[in-house]
């Protein structure tokens, strides 16, 4: 943390690089991201954020982060700390997608998958663009053996068109657990389905993948049944018009909650329905009649 003199002295630096800033409390939302442009990226839109009392900075455009003191090397005498610095938690790997993917139209037409999904009632078609199939998904134990999670669905997540890690879900039946996220993944900072939603002005938050996919293009997972800061500063990203909240039957309160937290930045509705356990079981046709007559106004 830095000393009230460092803080003066740091936000007088940041004005005097980046031109005038939004303030928050102790964050500084400013302009022209040096890391953005650096990737030929659009720097505008007080998208880089530096918060004085951690005396860290975070673009929510092209992801960098680190020591706010750090932008300003030639004053690093200045800024002191008054703690011993806090120590930065070291990012696991990521999970590379596994081996010997299938892709879903490539399965025979009796192959397990197919049944899996009618039992859901979806089709191969439907998961074409966004799955594909693993026959024994594996993972090296430390002490050296394999150890299986046997036959999956695999969906890589990609966000701002870069790798962020995969999801598998089993296709077998009373099997634990049934979803496997790759490591190193970090699912508060992710909503599946993201780059697409965001081109548009409604988007749909549902928990997990096949109730994204049966939403549509607007359809997007927050992957549970809260919501972290970080997805909320990416919805923030977007030009939403409306936001609705549809959680699974079981979560009404969890759905009632995450609405009121949403409404204090967007304009936000629920939709809650107890004629369907989850979106993914919904038709499109159903879900467009549900959208237009089934979702209130949250303040």
């Amino acid at each position: 943390m830095l000393t009230t003199s460092a803080k003066s002295i740091l936000s007088r630096l940041i004005r005097s690089r980046f031109g005038d800033y939004r303030q928050d409390g102790n964050e500084l939302k400013v302009n022209n991201c040096p890391f953005c442009i650096r990737k030929g990226r659009s720097a505008d839109g007080y998208k880089l954020w530096i918060n004085l009392d951690k005396d860290v900075y975070h673009c929510w455009r092209c992801g960098e982060s680190g020591r706010a003191s750090v932008l300003f090397p030639h004053a690093a005498g200045l800024l002191t700390t008054d703690v011993a610095p806090i120590p930065v938690e070291q990012k696991k790997e990521l999970e590379s997608l596994p081996s010997s993917l299938i892709n879903l139209n490539a399965l025979p037409q009796d192959h397990l998958v197919h049944e899996y999904l009618a039992a859901r009632g979806f089709t191969i078609n439907e998961l074409v663009p966004y799955a594909k199939f693993c026959s024994n998904f594996t993972r090296i134990h430390r002490e050296g053996y394999k150890y299986s999670f046997g036959p999956r669905l695999i969906f890589p997540i990609y966000q701002n068109d870069t790798y962020c890690g995969f999801q598998g879900r089993t296709i077998w039946r009373n099997t634990e657990p049934k979803y496997v996220s790759a490591l190193g993944m970090e699912k508060k900072k992710l909503i599946w389905n993201y780059d697409t939603a965001r081109n548009g002005n409604r988007i749909v938050l549902v928990e997990g993948i096949f109730d994204s996919v049966r939403v549509g293009p607007e359809g997007a997972a927050i992957f549970g049944k809260a919501i972290s800061d970080e997805q909320i500063r990416l919805l923030q990203l977007g030009n939403f018009q409306q936001v609705i909240v549809w959680l699974d039957a079981d979560a009404t309160s969890e759905g009632i909650a995450l609405g009121r937290q949403l409404a204090n930045y967007f304009p936000t509705y629920q939709l809650v329905t107890k004629e369907f356990k989850d979106a993914g079981e919904v038709s499109r046709e159903r879900i467009k009649e549900l959208l237009e007559v089934n979702t209130q106004r949250v303040y």
